[in-house]
């Protein structure tokens, strides 16, 4: 099984997203990094164009539903030779 999350996307930002910030502790300087960015369906379909067969993709919500603030989007898929 192979299984990851990240934000839930901005409605019409998807591909690579810049992210900056001082991670790492002590750092002084900040670093930039590029993520992907996809919706549900666009991971379901990319991961089974590369031989994944069962794919689970789902936009679960913020828990706190006084903050404004974006869900995780939590994807699942297993692969089989």
């Amino acid at each position: 099984m192979f299984a990851f999350s990240h934000r839930e996307p901005v409605i019409g930002r998807y591909g690579a997203q810049k992210m900056g910030g001082k991670w790492l502790e002590g750092r002084e300087m900040e670093l930039t990094v590029r993520r992907r960015q996809y919706g549900p369906e666009q991971w379901s379909d990319i991961l089974k164009r590369h031989g994944f067969t069962t794919t689970d993709a789902q936009a679960l919500p913020n828990p706190d539903p006084d903050r404004a603030a974006l869900g995780t989007l939590l994807i699942t898929a297993t692969f089989a030779p």
